[in-house]
């Protein structure tokens, strides 16, 4: 009993296997091998089908015992007759099989346009973008070394700030030091501006898709009062 993870150096070489196609008669069965046996095998595994030992089907592209079973199991399982034989309909099956299993789709972010924190998460990648050019400017050294570092301040600045209870983000100002920055709504000069504040090294360190997540987590959460908030903004001006 040979399984899909032998290799038969001689049994290759005496087929030739370059000279003609497994699927040549259109079927696959087994001991043939190839580009269409791994094709197979990878959709196999996809939709969660294993081997004769019960671990997972290797995409070897030789057709053992290993993928004689997952054939069969999936024949069954779809009211195919379970002869462990790859032919046309067991495969326009599997590519059906295929095509109709959900696609895990990529977690959305505030890049994305349909997120209903992108449009404030833009304007804090503008006014990132015009601090450093200010920077630049005046010869002050970047706080950031690339655009993934802004985007990931971008973020935090968006979670800080509708935590404070503020509806936008009209510019931002970095610490003396260089080792913050604060989005602000209203005016700079205006001690009735609102503020919010993120430290560099720890924005920069947090995943966008979790500063993402964080900030949908706040749309869930009862909304403070407009006093309540003041007052804690009173307090973190005050150091308490």
């Amino acid at each position: 009993m040979l399984n899909d993870r032998l290799t038969l150096s001689q049994d290759t070489a005496s087929r030739n296997p370059s000279t003609r196609s497994a699927m040549a008669d259109g079927m696959l069965t087994r001991t043939e091998r190839g580009g269409e046996v791994r094709a197979m095998q990878e959709k196999l595994a996809g939709l969660g089908y294993r081997g004769q030992d019960g671990k997972p089907l290797a995409s070897t592209g030789y057709f053992g015992d290993d993928t004689f079973a997952a054939v069969q199991a999936f024949q069954r399982a779809t009211g195919l007759k379970d002869d462990g034989k790859a032919g046309s309909k067991t495969l326009a099956a599997l590519d059906a099989a295929t095509e109709a299993k959900p696609q895990h789709a990529a977690e959305p972010d505030m890049r994305d346009a349909s997120s209903p924190d992108n449009a404030r998460f833009q304007q804090a990648m503008e006014k990132l973008q015009d601090m450093e050019k200010q920077r630049a400017h005046a010869g002050l050294q970047p706080l950031f070394a690339d655009n993934h570092q802004v985007e990931r301040t971008a973020g935090q600045l968006v979670l800080a700030s509708k935590a404070a209870g503020m509806d936008r983000i009209d510019s931002v100002v970095a610490r003396l030091n260089g080792t913050g920055v604060f989005a602000v709504q209203g005016q700079c000069n205006d001690p009735a501006a609102r503020r919010a504040a993120v430290e560099c090294n720890h924005a920069v360190s947090q995943p966008l898709e979790a500063s993402s997540r964080q900030a949908e987590q706040l749309d869930a959460q009862p909304q403070q009062s407009p006093h309540q908030q003041q007052d804690q903004e009173l307090s973190r001006a005050r150091g308490l």
